[in-house]
Parts: C-alpha cells; sequence; structure tokens
C-alpha cells in the first residue's frame, strides 16, 4: 500500500523540551514542593525507615512500582507519597520559619 519512499520520517517532536533527568532539588526545597501529606504517610514512611533503614526509600519506590504493575493506582500513589515523605524526613536542611 504505501512505498518506503512515500512515508516521511520526522524526528519525533515532543511538548515538553524539558529533559529527562530531573534535576534534585536543593536541600530545603522538598517541603516547597508538596504541599500536604496525608498523616499515615508520616506513619508508614517511619515504619518502612526503622525496619529497612537507610533503603527505606528503595523499599517505598519498589512497593510503588510493585502496585503500579498490578493496576493498583491507588497504592501506587500512597508509595510515592511515603517515598517522599522519607526523602523529607532525611532532609536535614531547615525549612519554612524557625521559631
Amino acid at each position: 500500500m504505501f512505498s518506503e519512499s512515500s512515508v516521511k520520517h520526522h524526528p519525533a517532536r515532543f511538548r515538553n523540551p524539558a529533559p529527562l533527568e530531573a534535576s534534585k532539588p536543593e536541600p530545603g526545597e522538598r517541603l516547597l514542593q508538596q504541599t500536604a501529606f496525608a498523616p499515615a504517610a508520616f506513619t508508614e514512611a517511619a515504619q518502612l525507615i526503622e525496619r529497612f533503614g537507610e533503603y527505606a526509600g528503595s523499599e517505598a519506590a519498589l512497593r510503588a512500582d510493585r502496585s503500579r504493575d498490578l493496576g493498583n493506582f491507588v497504592h501506587f500513589c500512597r508509595w510515592r507519597e511515603v517515598g517522599r515523605m522519607i526523602e523529607l524526613i532525611r532532609d536535614e536542611a531547615v525549612t519554612g520559619p524557625v521559631h
């Protein structure tokens, strides 16, 4: 039906020219990016940190990936939020007003 000469190949154009690698936020910027956390996220983050130590963030990411693969997007979002909470807890910079 179509010959190779009749098909024009164009480079892919994307609407968002942002780089694929997200830049890592500066210390203290994490709180500014996330407006509110579910109260359970802090509890789950603390439990993961207690159980997995420095690998707690990786465990949260694995659980999020597993939930996404199973099609459970509610739990996917929950584990992503827990992962962000773990990063926030580990952020040693002072954010917000100090009283």
